[in-house]
């Protein structure tokens, strides 16, 4: 993926595509509930819980841009493009 992909993307997009590409196993997805008391909905990567609008919409801009793939209602997972990024802004930032 080019450079300017990375550029694109906010510090929140970097953080939700690195915190899911270091997760091992079947904890490497995103998941997003409503949490009916608070009317919020809430994203969980691995033990990591979001509950901002800013991070259902970064999530939102992921999806739209082919970098995440909805495996099942509410269930997010990167595509090869999205952990091909993930990686190259690991190697970056290392």
């Amino acid at each position: 993926m080019p450079e300017a992909a990375v550029v694109d993307l906010t510090s929140l997009q970097q953080k939700i595509l690195l915190e899911t590409y270091a997760l091992k196993g079947r904890q490497k997805q995103i998941q997003v509930v409503r949490n009916q008391k608070q009317h919020q909905v809430l994203m969980n990567i691995g033990e990591r819980h979001l509950g901002s609008d800013q991070a259902v919409d970064a999530l939102s801009n992921l999806y739209s841009r082919g970098l995440l793939h909805q495996e099942g209602l509410n269930r997010f997972v990167l595509t090869e493009a999205g952990q091909q990024l993930a990686k190259d802004l690991t190697q970056s930032k290392g």
